[in-house]
């Protein structure tokens, strides 16, 4: 006989009144008739217990609290390979390519699932943009979390998620730590009222957070993805009010500043705003940086006003001092970026992919880890940068320029070209209008063909944005493009004709 027990992270239990110094104790009260499930079980009865293992600080806790014998086998259902991740979503009807901003992890997976069946609308899950894909992936996340506990709905639940996002983006990474006795304090400040039984459950089950330190048990979000798309609702809010009360006026000196990811789900949820505006952003950014707010949050707010309105350019010059930035990329609808300017800053890649010769923003003293879409300083405009380091350019053969020309054929160009676009944004994929620019008449013609070629052959997949077609990189791709641009003209990939 076999007893299965699931769900020991969604049992609430009285005595919570905010005692933060006896949380092991509450939890194991929570977990009572679990163990004494498996207490009073048969020794010939199999006992499975499921949850979320980060509901506890530590595996000897839950094993304690659970009662689990000695013997028992502990099970943790690690990042999927992209055969598993296909096959759990291949259960809820979605047999396409999986779009490069599908989350790793099984429960969000399972949630996406899950939640597009009982939706009744599959593509409608998975053939979306990544700013839309993670909009949509936290809400969900908010009213499964919510309808387990009376009281509080899914809206709170989001704003909640994003507020601990916020608070930890004072770490180095941005992941965390949250103490104990600040998940309760974000849960204050958002409902207004200290949490309850079940309240506190939910805080200490939900998604995307894991157990930090066994000893203070603190947390910290584990999906760097899910945190960074979190991180994007208190700066959408403060650009939409930038004269009410933002835990972003609180955040001073060096802060983990948005992703890509980040900005394409501000600049999804702001683009359905009949109140945004560029004026309004780069205002909001002004305002803030006279108040003494880190400049990653000016960036953060800089770099979404340039993806909205590329053609916008704020009354003002902004200058960035000493912040650290993943990625950044220029658009090709930008008419200049020449009120902007980097101080001291560390940019792991700057992304030129799109670059149309407008004028570059201001670079002074800033270390550039890679310089994507050009080979080397003759390709750029040198007074723009003052006393920088760059770590790496491109190779030649894999610039626009030099993928046109490579002794191939046009198809192959093309193919080669898009690919690189397409793969050199972080996951967030490019506009369609994108791929055909930098491109003659002859090579323009072979794009809708090469984008049928490329998207048959699994490279890349399509999605809408706001009436807008783009094309993202396909989970589990990446490699095999890298090795094709590295060496195409050797190349002996089947996407390639010879």
């Amino acid at each position: 006989m076999t007893l299965i027990l699931d769900g020991f992270d969604e049992i609430a239990t009285p005595g919570w009144i905010g005692k933060t110094s006896a949380m092991r104790d509450i939890r194991r009260r929570s977990v009572e008739l679990v163990r004494r499930f498996c207490d009073e079980s048969r020794a010939s009865t199999s006992v499975v217990l499921a949850g979320r293992a980060h509901f506890f600080d530590s595996e000897r806790e839950m094993r304690t609290a659970l009662g689990a014998r000695s013997s028992s086998l502990f099970l943790m259902a690690g990042e999927p390979t992209e055969e598993q991740a296909k096959k759990i979503l291949q259960a809820y009807g979605w047999h396409d390519a999986l779009p490069g901003w599908l989350p790793s992890r099984p429960l969000l997976l399972s949630y996406l699932g899950s939640s597009s069946a009982l939706h009744g609308s599959v593509e409608g899950t998975f053939g979306r943009s990544a700013g839309e894909g993670w909009h949509m992936m936290l809400d969900r996340i908010a009213e499964r979390e919510a309808s387990m506990e009376v009281g509080v709905d899914g809206f709170t639940v989001r704003k909640v998620l994003e507020r601990l996002a916020t608070q930890a983006r004072r770490s180095t990474d941005g992941l965390g730590p949250i103490s104990q006795d600040e998940l309760t304090s974000v849960f204050q400040s958002v409902t207004g009222y200290a949490p309850d039984e079940g309240s506190y459950q939910l805080l200490q089950r939900l998604p995307g957070l894991g157990a930090m330190d066994s000893v203070d048990g603190s947390r910290r979000f584990v999906d760097v993805s899910l945190a960074d798309a979190a991180r994007a609702g208190d700066v959408v809010a403060c650009v939409l009010e930038p004269n009410t009360e933002s835990p972003l006026l609180e955040l001073t000196g060096s802060v983990a500043c948005l992703d890509e990811v980040g900005i394409d789900v501000a600049a999804v949820r702001l683009a359905g705003e009949s109140a945004a505006s560029s004026g309004g952003a780069y205002s909001s950014a002004a305002a803030f940086q006279r108040r003494g707010v880190s400049d990653s949050v000016i960036a953060d707010i800089v770099r979404l006003a340039s993806r909205l309105w590329p053609e916008e350019v704020p009354r003002t010059s902004i200058s960035l001092h000493e912040i650290e930035l993943r990625s950044f990329s220029l658009t090709a609808d930008a008419k200049s970026y020449d009120w902007l300017s980097f101080h001291d800053c560390v940019i792991q890649e700057l992304d030129l992919t799109d670059h149309g010769g407008y004028t570059l923003p201001h670079f002074q003293n800033c270390l550039i880890g890679q310089m994507t879409g050009v080979a080397g300083w003759p390709a750029l405009q040198e007074s723009r940068f003052v006393d920088c380091e760059v770590a790496q350019f491109d190779a030649q053969i894999s610039t626009a320029k030099g993928i046109l020309a490579l002794k191939t054929t046009p198809m192959n160009k093309v193919l080669l070209t898009i690919l690189k676009k397409v793969y050199a944004q972080r996951g967030t994929g490019r506009k369609e209008s994108a791929l055909f620019r930098g491109l003659d008449d002859k090579h323009r013609e072979l794009v809708p063909e090469a984008l049928q070629r490329l998207t048959g052959a699994g490279l890349i997949t399509s999605a809408r944005s706001s009436g807008t077609r783009i094309y993202l990189p396909v989970r589990g791709m990446a490699s095999r493009v890298r090795r094709i641009l590295q060496a195409p003209q050797s190349s002996a990939d089947s996407i390639l004709e010879d």
